[in-house]
């Protein structure tokens, strides 16, 4: 499994109604440039998920930080304290959310919540 150590800067959470969408996107400023961002993407298309194969069904886990294009499955989503793991059947990312504002955290625990309403993945600190 591939190990990543990333200090969140802010989240950004989606939950409309009627939600096409959830989404909860972990962004990282880069330290040689701190305008410069990747992110962490956690996605679920509720609405669409029946159309597609079971083995692609759930939480989409994607980072642009990575050098290949692989997209991954949430496995296991865990918060102790203010930091928060995301865990595929490929990759650990530990995220570290002190800078992250609490209202921020917050939606984000509430999107993550909806996410896992069939209990697709672990969720650990809800």
């Amino acid at each position: 499994m591939i190990e990543h150590q990333l200090t969140v800067s802010f989240i950004s959470s989606e939950l409309e109604n009627p939600e096409p969408d959830l989404v909860v996107s972990f962004a990282m400023s880069s330290e040689s440039d701190p305008m410069t961002f990747t992110n962490l993407i956690l996605l679920r298309t509720p609405r669409y998920e029946k159309l597609r194969p079971i083995e692609e069904r759930g939480v989409s886990v994607s980072y642009d930080g990575s050098e290949s294009e692989e997209l991954g499955y949430l496995r296991q989503f865990r918060l102790e304290g203010k930091e928060a793991h995301v865990i595929t059947d490929s990759h650990h990312y530990s995220l570290d959310l002190h800078q992250v504002e609490q209202e921020d955290f917050a939606l984000m625990r509430t999107v993550i919540t909806k996410m896992n309403t069939d209990k697709n993945f672990g969720f650990i600190g809800a």
